[in-house]
């Protein structure tokens, strides 16, 4: 499966939810502080993100590209696809996935699995 994604896809805080319950997903919020980022890292599950409001930069660490995603941006991000991300400004998101998930702790590789991976 390759990354999703599609501009513009809500309005409202209320549309993003309405469409990860029609997905039969468990929403989760969070405010990303403006100037964080993340270390590249995979999930073994689908992340399907939606920005409420701020930007975000989701960045793939082996073709180096960069997707922006803004107020009503949806990405669905495969399981186990590098990635990472910088929060431009403090940006609102819902995280929904098939089970409930913990995301304070990404599931990050280790510096050997990261090289094998990049090189």
């Amino acid at each position: 499966m390759e990354v999703v994604v599609k501009k513009q896809l809500f309005s409202t805080r209320e549309e993003a939810l309405n469409h990860a319950n029609g997905l039969g997903l468990w929403p989760i919020s969070q405010i990303l502080e403006e100037g964080i980022n993340e270390e590249i890292h995979w999930h073994s599950w689908d992340t399907h993100i939606y920005v409420i409001s701020g930007e975000y930069q989701s960045i793939n660490p082996v073709t180096n590209q960069i997707t922006s995603l803004y107020k009503g941006d949806y990405m669905l991000m495969p399981a186990r696809e590098l990635h990472s991300g910088v929060s431009i400004k403090n940006t609102a998101v819902i995280y929904a996935t098939k089970d409930p998930i913990n995301f304070s702790k990404p599931f990050n590789l280790s510096p050997d699995e990261l090289s094998n991976v990049i090189a």
